[in-house]
């Protein structure tokens, strides 16, 4: 990978040899210290250095030009060599141990579809650690982790190193853009495909701004999730806005979890369900807080201390309901996708339908409103 860097003077240069280049970006931690971030030139590999624990990195999604829905997310690795707990990139479970330990940032839609909707994706990463990035080709981690359990035939997954991929390809290159930001450009296509890196373009920097309200577990395993549990005795403001390119008149809410792992109470008979028993369906929608069509948006309010999970109901219909665990899904697909802070696309279609995740495309805007 080549890196170039824009002194104080405009002086350019650029550096094919050297394994490290350290570019300031300035005081814009929380705490007030002073945060860098490392590029390792050879391994793709960055590195977060400052005095507190953790940093804000921001990803803005610049543009989408793929004909599918791709997820980006980003992984520690152990060393300069890249291994996770002895594991070597190409070696047997790599792939597992490396989305195991990932985040996901966000998924981009096709050909930058409700542009007007996304917002950036604010994540706290540890500052220290070596950091990694992986593109999934029109799939999701989630669904790619299910395969590997299953021995099921694995979806594309791409890394930033050539010698980790399968075909050899290097299908993430990083670009200095000056004044602190870099961009990640993407080739999605296998062996390179046309070589455009123009399939998914994101931003990133560090950040003033702490993550937003209710994002804490979007980057989890379950990461379509609205987390509330830091506003015990508050109520929260939510408001909605939709889209939706859908031919179905599709209805949705959002129901109260009592743990990430996607456990409901069942109002009746107080019995704790989990995602893929017996009545989780019924359950869950005994628990919905709130729901809407489309074209009926109005602000409501949602409980502090409580974890919330949307879901879909295709055309309205109870039996068609879509949630965020995909053992709680029928047909096992993975229906939700994270776009932005808060920002949720489902695809309403049984076992995935055409796969573009925009029948419904929501926006959730949190404010705290009243302390009880």
């Amino acid at each position: 990978m080549v890196v170039t860097a824009t002194d104080s003077l405009g002086n350019v240069s650029t550096d094919n040899t050297s394994n490290e280049l350290t570019i300031s970006l300035g005081n814009v931690s929380t705490d007030n210290t002073s945060n860098e971030l490392s590029v390792n030139a050879t391994n793709d590999f960055f590195v977060i250095q400052g005095n507190a624990p953790t940093a804000t990195v921001r990803f803005t999604n610049v543009e989408s030009n793929a004909g599918f829905v791709n997820e980006m997310g980003v992984f520690t690795v152990d060393d300069e060599q890249g291994t996770i707990n002895g594991i070597a990139p190409g070696e047997a479970g790599y792939l597992k141990a490396a989305l195991e330990r990932g985040k996901v940032i966000f998924s981009a839609l096709a050909n930058n579809e409700f542009s007007n909707l996304l917002s950036p994706r604010e994540l706290s990463l540890e500052t220290g650690k070596l950091l990694a990035f992986y593109l999934v080709q029109n799939n999701t981690t989630d669904n790619v982790l299910a395969s590997l359990a299953t021995g099921e035939p694995v979806p594309n997954v791409f890394f930033a190193s050539a010698s980790v991929n399968a075909d050899g390809f290097e299908h993430l290159q990083i670009r200095d853009l000056g004044n602190n930001a870099f961009e990640i450009a993407q080739e999605d296509g296998s062996g390179g495909a046309d070589s455009d890196f123009n399939d998914l373009l994101v931003r990133f920097e560090l950040s003033n701004d702490p993550p937003s309200l209710g994002t804490n577990l979007q980057g989890s395993p379950q990461r379509e999730l609205i987390d509330l549990t830091q506003q015990q005795g508050q109520m929260v403001q939510a408001s909605l806005n939709l889209d939706s390119s859908a031919e179905f008149d599709n209805l949705v809410g959002f129901y109260r979890l009592a743990n990430e792992d996607g456990t409901v109470i069942d109002p009746i008979t107080g019995q704790a369900i989990a995602p893929g028993s017996p009545g989780y369906a019924q359950a869950a929608l005994a628990n919905s807080v709130v729901q809407y069509e489309q074209n009926a948006i109005e602000p409501f309010l949602l409980e502090g201390g409580a974890i919330y999970a949307p879901y879909l109901l295709a055309d309205g219909d109870s039996n068609a309901a879509y949630f965020p665990y995909l053992g709680s899904n029928a047909d096992g697909f993975d229906h939700l996708r994270l776009l932005g802070n808060n920002v949720f696309g489902f695809e309403d279609q049984p076992g995935g339908g055409d796969q573009d995740f925009n029948d419904m495309v929501l926006q959730v805007n949190l404010s705290v409103v009243e302390t009880r």
